[in-house]
């Protein structure tokens, strides 16, 4: 009760490779899709198709020491992202990121 959905259903599906170019270089794409029939999962209370590509470029440094660059694109089949305008949402939200990971 209380505005909770009890039968909220949510499904996805989603695929990963990595490929190693080299001993120290790798690109891993990953492509998702997600729909939230209920907007329940999203916490968004928008019932929408999402689908997901990114794109990783993966560097050993040395053992332990990873560096990647990553790009990644979200769609959405509703305008549900925030934009600059206030006022504004989009169906799209590209993301850029670097990282480091260290494992010991």
């Amino acid at each position: 009760e209380n505005g909770v959905k009890k039968d909220a259903v949510w499904v996805g599906v989603a695929g990963y490779a990595r490929y190693a170019l080299t001993d120290s270089i790798a690109i891993i794409p990953r492509a998702e899709w997600f729909k939230d029939r209920d907007g329940f999962a999203t916490a968004t209370g928008i019932a929408q198709n999402l689908i997901e590509g990114t794109l990783t470029l993966e560097k050993k440094i040395k053992d332990g020491l990873l560096l990647r660059l990553e790009g990644r694109v979200d769609i959405s089949d509703q305008e549900f992202f925030e934009t600059d305008t206030a006022d504004k949402k989009s169906k799209s939200q590209p993301t850029l990121l670097v990282g480091a990971i260290y494992s010991f």
